[in-house]
């Protein structure tokens, strides 16, 4: 998530699922002042489609949560 410069810092943590399953959410801090919009979404995740795979941007999941600082 470096080449997107409105986060200020990011990880992915990896977490056993109930039934199996394996999730690995992406946990982003942005900087100041800046919305999780549309477009920057799709920069996330053109990001790790280019930069490590399209099979990690997987379509259901459970839902985000968003926290303020």
């Amino acid at each position: 998530m470096d080449k997107i410069p409105e986060i200020a810092d990011a990880l992915v943590v990896g977490v056993d699922l109930a039934d199996g399953a394996h999730w690995m959410p992406l946990v982003a801090v942005l900087l100041g002042g800046t919305e999780l919009a549309e477009g920057l979404k799709d920069r996330i995740r053109g990001q790790i489609r280019e930069r490590v795979s399209p099979r990690h941007l997987v379509r259901s999941r459970p839902p985000p949560l968003m926290v303020r600082a």
